[in-house]
């Protein structure tokens, strides 16, 4: 399943930027995968499915729903993190096991901490960052 997810990623932000639409929290791709990981696998099955009309109608269907839970996500992030900000929250605790995969990117970065922030990281906090034919590949920035 982790080569379909960073495809799934792929074919979602093409299918948004065409629209005219992206999303500022990559987190939003992660939080996708975790919580429809079925959705996914049936994307995939979609895309190496039989006859080809049936494939393209499942995978239009499939799509338009993953684009819509990623944007929902994306909306939720940031709205949280406004919150965040109007509330002072001084902080932001990082914990578990954060897994970035890139491929063909200028840039591949695990986390980027932005300089009006303070961040903890919890113990056992893990960052994997992998990045196929991409100029810059980075683990943490701070």
């Amino acid at each position: 399943m982790s080569n379909s997810c960073s495809s799934i990623d792929k074919v979602i932000s093409d299918k948004l930027e065409k629209e005219g639409k992206s999303i500022r929290n990559k987190a939003a791709f992660g939080a996708l995968v975790k919580l429809i990981p079925v959705v996914g696998d049936s994307l995939l099955h979609a895309l190496t499915a039989g006859d080809k009309e049936v494939k393209a109608e499942k995978q239009e269907i499939q799509l338009d729903l993953l684009c819509k839970l990623v944007q929902k996500i994306d909306v939720c992030i940031t709205e949280m993190l406004n919150d965040a900000q109007q509330k002072g929250a001084p902080f932001v605790e990082v914990s578990g096991t954060i897994n970035v995969r890139g491929e063909g990117a200028d840039n591949v970065t695990g986390i980027d901490v932005s300089s009006d922030r303070s961040v903890s990281f919890k113990p056992g906090t893990v960052v994997n960052v992998e990045g196929k034919n991409s100029k810059n590949i980075t683990g943490v920035k701070i």
